[in-house]
């Protein structure tokens, strides 16, 4: 019965990886909008000793405002994976390392990573308009 169950649950794999996208995008959008609206993040990335802090606050701010926005309706989904696969290897070792946090602090951190490393390595699923414009996707 479960083998049934988990076989059935197959079908609906391009929904889930929309929806995994979907709600990234909703995530990194707000962050974003929130990091945009205070100032850029310049004054925290500088305190935690991110180098360039000034190029680097607006960089990211804007990279998940306008990047979280894209991932919503699905367009440039690998590349954004691959430049949200970037980040947060350093927001993780940054929270988990730098401000001594552990694991139980970067969990957050992680779980956005490992969404961004599978949204790289598989594209935004069916439903998203790269798929349908196809020039973004191999």
């Amino acid at each position: 019965m479960l083998k049934a169950f988990v076989a059935r649950l197959s079908a609906f794999g391009d929904l889930a990886l929309s929806a995994l996208r979907v709600m990234l995008g909703i995530i990194m959008l707000i962050h974003g909008y929130v990091k945009v609206t205070h100032g850029f993040a310049i004054g925290f990335f500088h305190q935690i000793g991110i180098p360039a802090a000034q190029i680097m606050g607006p960089f990211i701010s804007l990279l998940e405002l306008v990047g979280g926005a894209c991932l919503i309706v699905g367009l440039f989904t690998r590349y954004l994976g691959v430049l949200y696969t970037i980040e947060f290897i350093v927001a993780t070792w940054v929270i988990w390392v730098v401000t001594g946090h552990g694991y139980s602090g970067a969990e957050r951190e992680l779980l956005i990573l490992f969404t961004s490393i599978l949204l790289a390595t598989n594209g935004g699923g069916q439903f998203s308009l790269d798929k349908s414009i196809r020039r973004w996707e191999p």
